[in-house]
């Protein structure tokens, strides 16, 4: 039985609390199951910071959630293993397997819930100006951080910008809408809830 779920992810640290939110079918699970759930903001050092935890933190789930900053083929992915910072400990076989993905990029998420963006970005809004697309995933990263700058410029909050209004937004959101629109997000949700089953 997991005591312990420790997930390292890849962000500045305002945006714990709303990833907090934005997770918390997870934590309630957690919780029931009398297991932590531990949210640990690393900013870029998060590869680094979860090869470490998988050392400090042998009895706990450790779990790294990133950026994949482009689309995520498995050519990609196995690269990505490669790196110099991705250093896991000898007995962590199944450690890239934690390694989850925000696919192309956190933003992607917000697109999956234009309700939610609308209501919080209010009047000047142009829900037009967003980027159409049900897999947001394959939304280019720059077309999904061009497509919110657009929609959100003329309201009152100004232009989106990730620290002034991303972990608003991360709070906001519902997961339900994120995780039908893309398949990474989901594949962590099932992995996690996982965990817990009886």
């Amino acid at each position: 039985m997991v005591k312990e779920v420790r997930l390292y992810f890849e962000g500045d640290p305002r945006l714990r609390r709303g990833m907090s939110e934005f997770l918390a079918e997870l934590r309630e699970r957690a919780r029931r199951a009398g297991c932590g759930f531990r949210l640990i903001a690393c900013g870029n050092r998060t590869l680094e910071d979860f090869c470490d935890a998988l050392r400090s933190h042998p009895d706990a789930y450790v779990a790294a959630l990133l950026d994949s900053d482009g689309p995520l083929t498995e050519e990609k992915r196995q690269a990505f293993f490669h790196r110099r910072d991705w250093s896991p400990p000898a007995g962590a076989a199944d450690a890239a397997e934690r390694v989850f993905w925000m696919v192309q990029v956190m933003e992607a998420w917000f697109l999956a819930d234009p309700e939610t963006l609308a209501a919080f970005f209010g009047d000047g809004f142009q829900p037009g100006a967003l980027r159409k697309n049900p897999r947001v995933e394959q939304i280019p990263k720059a077309d999904v951080l061009e497509s919110l700058r657009r929609a959100s410029g003329k309201t009152r909050k100004g232009p989106y910008h990730k620290t002034a209004h991303a972990p608003e937004l991360l709070a906001r959101i519902r997961a339900g809408r994120v995780r039908a629109a893309a398949p990474n997000c989901e594949r962590f949700f099932t992995h996690v809830l996982g965990l817990f089953s009886e």
